[in-house]
């Protein structure tokens, strides 16, 4: 988030760190925390194993690894001899 910052993306970096939070990684953790059988109808063998709290982690960590991704993206695409 630093180098974002010190670029002058922080607009960038701040709607990206919202959606990636709010509609990607809230959604995930419920879906991982709440038994995925018996609330979604899903059967896996690997899904249903993740529950609670274990969950809600990995669905906040899929959402930040998604960030780190796009920041990435965007640190990696600006043309650094113009700035």
């Amino acid at each position: 988030m630093g180098v974002v910052k010190g670029l002058g993306q922080q607009n960038m970096a701040a709607i990206w760190t919202l959606l990636s939070q709010f509609a990607i990684g809230i959604p995930l953790a419920a879906f991982f925390a709440y038994d995925s059988e018996v609330t979604f109808g899903i059967k896996d063998k690997y899904i249903g194993q993740i529950r609670g709290l274990a969950g809600l982690y990995v669905g906040f960590n899929i959402a930040l690894a998604l960030l780190n991704i796009l920041l990435a993206i965007l640190i990696f695409s600006l043309d650094w001899h113009k700035i």
